[in-house]
């Protein structure tokens, strides 16, 4: 007579089939974002913190994902975050981590640990998603303290993991996609680009790494805008996240979070007093400007290994440095130099877009 399996326990050798097993001593031999959840996705705000190579701590939850790399629970052994439990994420191509056989300290690779018997774990299918509300109040609590210096992020803090969307195609008139241009994107560019002709509304959909709240897409014949968290209410919200995507290859996202109340988009550069950020990552354009298109495009885009990058949580009012990684091939002193003088002051065009954007949004039909 078969024997049903338990839905929730399942036991096996854990180092045959992660590499790692619950109770082991784990290292890091990189830097990797500390998060608050398994949720890898290249846009999730859930990094709490930046751990450094030497990082060492006891693996206390494993989960598995579809691409075969896996989400490591850690709690830290020693240093100032003794006791913190954070999320890491373990990729079998590019390992950021190591084993620590706590009786010859020897490293051990993944591939040579053996377990001596099988181990029982919980593995846990959540998509470990939040919506806007809990992130505000998870990203406000954490102390100003968090250290997250931009010259030492590597390849290793970008992840993977896969979300479950509706294919919801939205209609929308075909153009012509320009082709490639060795032309630097930078803020002041994108904003350009934006500004340079009407956009149409594409639709409203819950994007990749959007959480729980829903985007409203817009577009021109150079970009394609992402608005995030766009509310049905048509009512701004605390955090303001926008994505320009060039159809010439490219995208550049702008994060606003102010722990004091009122409109980001009514609010001066001297007034934000939490997190400011700009990024870039060197991408290929949308091969659709369709909602599904766009969709894949962030999707295909989670994992890149090349990207800029300015700003930190919690220090808006802090001087900032902009730095590239060292896959970007492009004058990086360019886009730094520019990402810089916007971080500092941005344009004019800067507030004129947002105010633009919030009438786009509230004039949308959805």
């Amino acid at each position: 007579m078969n024997k049903k399996l338990p839905t929730i326990f399942l036991t096996f050798s854990l180092v045959t089939l992660f590499g790692f097993s619950v109770g082991q001593e784990i290292e890091l031999t990189s830097f990797l974002n500390g998060r608050a959840n398994p949720n890898f996705l290249k846009y999730t705000k859930n990094v709490q913190t930046t751990l450094g190579p030497g990082t060492s701590g006891e693996v206390i939850e494993i989960k598995k994902f579809n691409s075969g790399n896996s989400g490591i629970k850690m709690k830290i052994s020693g240093g100032p975050k003794a006791g913190e439990s954070y999320w890491v994420y373990y990729n079998k191509e590019n390992p950021a981590l190591k084993i620590v056989d706590n009786k010859t300290a020897l490293e051990v690779s993944p591939d040579q640990a053996r377990p001596e018997t099988s181990t029982a774990v919980v593995i846990h299918e959540t998509k470990a998603l939040r919506d806007l509300n809990e992130q505000a109040v998870l990203e406000t609590a954490r102390s100003a303290s968090t250290n997250l210096d931009p010259r030492k992020i590597n390849e290793a803090t970008a992840a993977k993991i896969s979300i479950d969307c509706d294919p919801v195609e939205k209609k929308v008139t075909a153009i012509e996609v320009p082709q490639g241009t060795n032309e630097i994107f930078t803020p002041q560019q994108a904003l350009i680009d934006l500004n340079a002709e009407d956009l149409k509304f594409v639709g409203r959909e819950l994007m990749p790494g959007s959480g729980q709240n829903r985007s409203c897409l817009f577009q021109n014949s150079k970009v394609i805008v992402i608005y995030d968290n766009c509310m049905s209410s048509k009512k701004e919200a605390p955090v303001t996240g926008i994505k320009i995507i060039s159809k010439r290859g490219g995208e550049m996202e702008f994060y606003v979070e102010n722990a004091s109340s009122g409109s980001v988009s009514k609010m001066t550069r001297s007034q934000y007093d939490s997190t400011w950020r700009i990024s870039y990552s060197d991408s290929n354009p949308p091969a659709a400007s369709t909602v599904n298109g766009v969709k894949k495009y962030m999707q295909d885009n989670e994992v890149n290994q090349k990207f800029c990058y300015i700003g930190e949580s919690f220090k808006a009012n802090v001087e900032a440095q902009a730095t590239c990684s060292a896959a970007i091939a492009f004058d990086k002193t360019k886009w730094t130099n520019s990402a810089e003088s916007f971080w500092q002051n941005p344009p004019e065009a800067w507030y004129t877009t947002q105010t633009k954007l919030r009438k786009l949004v509230e004039k949308a039909p959805y």
